[in-house]
Parts: structure tokens; sequence; C-alpha cells
């Protein structure tokens, strides 16, 4: 970035939800994602380690948009 910060910030970060596990629906196969789910100390320390990379590039007031599962909403304000 040339020694430039970021004014906007978007990112989807893994959600750590078990993806394709319900059954209940009617269109429901058989899928999975890779390493979609840790501990919650280690999905922690991922979000920690990804948030402070991003405080490092951003301007004071920069604008982050945040795309993630709404279960995980607790660990990631845990990070903010």
């Amino acid at each position: 970035m040339d020694g430039k910060k970021a004014g906007l910030i978007c990112t989807d970060p893994p959600w750590n939800v078990a993806y394709g596990t319900s059954q209940n629906h009617p269109s429901w196969k058989q899928r999975t994602i890779l390493n979609v789910i840790c501990r919650q100390s280690r999905f922690h320390a991922f979000l920690l380690e990804a948030f402070t990379n991003m405080a490092y590039v951003a301007e004071d007031g920069c604008m982050t948009y945040v795309f993630m599962s709404a279960q995980e909403w607790s660990t990631l304000m845990s990070v903010m």
C-alpha cells in the first residue's frame, strides 16, 4: 500500500460453523468444508491475529465490514 493506511476493510473470515451437517432441509446433500470447525480457543486466536493485522494497516476511523455467522459474534467482540 506504499505506506498508506486503509480507509475501508471488508472481510469474510471463516465462520466456524458446521456446514452441511443438518439433514432437515429438503435439498440436503452430504457436503463438507475442510477445517471449517475448530476449538473456541483456536478460533479466538485466529480472529485476534487477523484483526490485529487489520488494525495495523487501518487508518483511524477505518470502516470495517465483517461477514460471518452470528453464532460467533461473541468471539469476534472479544477480540475487538
